[in-house]
């Protein structure tokens, strides 16, 4: 588990040699979009249990956010858990504050992703050509409708399900911005930016992402759980 440690999250995570997820955190980004990197990050591992339980703050000129969370990972190294719950320490504006998830782009590109959220069922492929950040109304859109849960299948190699809880959730291609995977995060771009939902004391609780994957290596079906 010291091996999934880095500097602002934990990843990335591999199955019998394939990554199946590249990064796992929580973000902090202040009015402005700067991101506002952990000051504090404190990590207990216990390798007996296969959790890592983290306290961090994030103190900036315009944001002062702390939290605590855990990662549970299961003894197969398929399933994930990571929960958190988190404080402002001081008013803030923010463009984002929540749980990401970052995707290797050799899983996501030409793998079938079906989400699932208030709207409805959404189903696409994702491209091998960069996808363009949609723009509606002068408002930027993720890739997906605003989603509590997502499975992304690829036929060659196999299939991640995920699951969140305290937010919807959206995909983007951040190849668009020169960096190699694709991201789900919080809260949808469409809800609007900055949002001044950052009160002093205010409480960001059972924000959760759970993953399960599943290899299909070659011929056979591919299960989920």
């Amino acid at each position: 588990m010291h091996e999934l440690i880095r500097t602002n999250g934990f990843g990335p995570f591999y199955h019998d040699g394939l990554e199946f997820l590249r990064r796992v955190g929580v973000t902090v980004r202040d009015r402005d979009w700067r991101e506002v990197s952990p000051t504090q990050w404190n990590c207990q591992v216990r390798e007996d249990e296969r959790v890592i339980e983290v306290t961090a703050r994030h103190t900036g000129e315009l944001v002062d956010f702390e939290w605590q969370g855990s990662l549970n990972r299961s003894a197969d190294g398929r399933a994930l858990d990571f929960e958190f719950h988190g404080t402002a320490l001081k008013a803030m504006e923010v463009c984002r504050v929540g749980l990401v998830v970052l995707h290797p782009v050799h899983f996501m590109t030409g793998a079938q992703v079906t989400t699932r959220g208030p709207s409805g069922q959404d189903q696409f492929v994702v491209p091998t050509i960069i996808s363009p950040q949609r723009i509606v109304e002068e408002a930027p859109m993720g890739m997906s409708e605003p989603f509590s849960s997502m499975s992304v299948e690829n036929p060659n190699l196999g299939r991640l399900e995920l699951n969140f809880t305290g937010d919807l959730f959206e995909l983007e291609d951040q190849r668009n911005w020169g960096d190699a995977s694709f991201k789900s995060y919080c809260t949808p771009l469409r809800a609007g930016f900055p949002r001044k939902d950052g009160k002093r004391h205010s409480s960001w609780t059972s924000r959760r992402g759970k993953s399960d994957f599943r290899a299909n290596r070659g011929r056979g079906t591919v299960q989920s759980r």
